[in-house]
This record gives structure tokens, sequence and C-alpha cells, in this order.
């Protein structure tokens, strides 16, 4: 795995990831160093099986989180992030089975670009940067990543096409 270019704390960018985690606090896909100050973004399973899509900035108080407010464990799902590069929580998004979480937690912001954007980091699937904990229990059928915030009904159009192909409701 290598460090891919763009996909930075200012950058717009949307994720879709069908997958069915199976454990709590674990990562499904970073590009996040593994120092003290965790720089960089992750999405991860959270402490009561909810997903979570967070950007680090420096020692976690420069920071913007998404919070789902449904416990996902042992279910296959589709869940889209979409982030505007604004550095301000109003900017994420989160869908759930092509349903828009109207009631996630948004925490922290606005995210400072010092000492991001995390340009140096590897983007990983089911881990972070060096990490030896917190790896990925589940499966994860695909990952599409898009270099673009996607609006609502972008973002519907692409997880219907998920829905169908995975069968997915």
């Amino acid at each position: 795995m290598g460090v891919v270019s763009g996909f930075e704390s200012n950058s717009k960018f949307t994720v879709f990831i069908v997958l069915k985690p199976t454990a709590v606090w674990r990562f499904v896909i970073a590009k996040q160093d593994n120092n003290v100050d965790g720089k960089g973004w992750a999405i991860t399973t959270g402490a009561n099986g909810n997903l979570t899509f967070g950007f680090n900035g420096h020692q976690s108080t420069n920071k913007l989180e998404l919070y789902s407010t449904t416990p996902m464990l042992n279910n296959n799902i589709i869940a889209s992030f979409s982030y505007d590069g604004k550095l301000s929580n109003t900017g994420l998004n989160f869908y759930l089975n092509d349903n828009k979480d109207l009631t996630a937690t948004k925490n922290g912001g606005p995210l400072t670009l010092i000492p991001s954007p995390n340009g140096e980091e590897d983007l990983r699937i089911g881990a972070r940067e060096s990490n030896s904990f917190w790896w990925f229990q589940g499966l994860i059928g695909e990952i599409i990543i898009i270099e673009s915030y996607l609006n609502d009904a972008d973002v519907a159009e692409v997880n219907k096409y998920l829905q169908k192909k995975w069968s997915i409701k």
C-alpha cells in the first residue's frame, strides 16, 4: 500500500462501503498516522457498534467527528460518508442503506490545517498506519471513494446501485 494523493483534511470526497462489521473499536478504512496525534481521517466501528467518520488534526483536540445513531454490528450494510472539505462538521454527512442520518452526532471543528493536511499517511483498509491493534473484524464487500462531495441525490443513486448489486435493503 502506498501513499494516495488527495483525500486530505481539506479535500472533498465521498466514501461508500459495503460491509458487515462484527466487532467494536475497529478501523474500517483509514488515512491516519499511528503517532500520538492520530493525524488524518478514519472510519471506525464505535463502542456501541455504530460507525464513526472522524478527522484528527493534532493531539485529538483539533478534530471533526460524525457518529451514526444506529448500531450496525453483524448486519450487511451500505455506509456512505460525504465530506465537503470545508474543515467544519457541518460538511460531514452519513447515510445507512440510502437513508441519511439526520440525527448523527457531530463533534469538534473547525479543523485547522496545522499540522494537517495529512498527505504522508497511507490509505489502509482494515487498519491504520503502523497499527498493531484495532484490526477490522467482519466482511468488506466493496469500497468506492470518489474525490468529490456528492449531494443527497447523487449519494442515493450510488446507494441504489449498491443495494441492488449486493441485495441489501
